[in-house]
């Protein structure tokens, strides 16, 4: 098996299309995540730019908020239900508690 620079550069180059590939989609799988997140916070009624942490404990740890939702299993079921399409709560979203929390001493 004989390589040349040329097979070498070749290579190269798949792995960097490969490597901005997984960039990329990681980049638009947090963007939908974010969105949805921001759409469920309205939903529900909580807007963190009213949040201050001077009101009585009932700021957001947004970081871990991110985290669970970018971490959450139910993304189809949770777009439906922003939707309206399915009916009942969000007890499936991992922040229902957190923003729960929020809504109710705010």
């Amino acid at each position: 098996m004989n390589i040349n620079f040329t097979d070498l550069q070749l290579a190269l180059v798949f792995i960097l299309i490969a490597a901005g590939l997984v960039v990329w989609f990681r980049s638009k799988l947090a963007s939908g995540s974010r969105s949805r997140m921001y759409r469920m916070m309205s939903r529900v009624g909580v807007y963190p730019k009213n949040l201050s942490r001077s009101s009585g404990g009932s700021a957001l740890d947004m970081d871990s908020v991110r985290r669970r939702c970018n971490k959450c299993p139910c993304e189809d079921y949770c777009e439906r239900w922003l939707a309206g399409e399915v009916e009942g709560d969000n007890g499936f979203c991992p922040n229902a508690k957190v923003f729960e929390g929020v809504v109710g001493s705010a």
